[in-house]
């Protein structure tokens, strides 16, 4: 048995993966447009998970999430999802060392869906976004924090990820380690 982490594109995915994505809520036609055109990229494997994608927009929706980190963006597909479930004047930040497969295939998506505004793309390493919007006081802004980015990294991006957003922000027993497995919704 592999510990390779199986995707829905996967030729030997399981039957009960397969189950699941048969019996999830069907993508929205924009994030089905960019999955598929994301698909084609020869580094397509990095492209997050559609049945996850769904999971965390339905935790998004009932968290009642204005504000997202997104730390890893590759094509912008997990920014489109998340965008496309925040409500007007929601915001996705976006943390990537590139921008190239953003602008090639995820910026005419992201604007063609009606939410290019929402998502705003920082092309710098992920930790000194995080550290810069902590200097511009952005702490305990955020409602909700996707990382699939630089796996070695994700101990530290947890770390100041989790001074950004409310949820850990407003709890000091929380840990980054709690912290990044209960989000909770924004204190009163």
């Amino acid at each position: 048995m592999s510990n390779a982490v199986r995707k829905a594109y996967d030729s030997d995915a399981s039957p009960l993966h397969h189950y699941l994505l048969k019996h999830m809520t069907p993508l929205n036609p924009h994030l089905a447009k960019l999955h598929a055109a994301s698909l084609q990229d020869q580094r397509g494997r990095m492209l997050s998970a559609s049945e996850e994608l769904n999971f965390l927009q339905m935790l998004m929706s009932a968290i009642g999430a204005r504000k997202t980190l997104d730390i890893g963006v590759f094509t912008g597909y997990s920014a489109l999802a998340a965008a496309l479930v925040l409500p007007p004047g929601g915001k996705v930040v976006a943390c990537d060392v590139t921008d190239k497969w953003a602008n090639q295939y995820g910026r005419p998506v992201w604007k063609e869906a009606g939410v290019e505004d929402m998502i705003e793309l920082r092309v710098a390493p992920a930790l000194d976004t995080l550290n810069a919007l902590l200097a511009a006081g952005e702490e305990g802004t955020f409602d909700f924090a996707f990382i699939d980015a630089d796996k070695p990294s994700y101990v530290a991006y947890t770390r100041r990820r989790c001074g950004c957003c409310a949820w850990a922000a407003s709890s000091p027993s929380t840990t980054p380690s709690t912290a990044a497995r209960w989000p909770a919704t924004r204190p009163a």
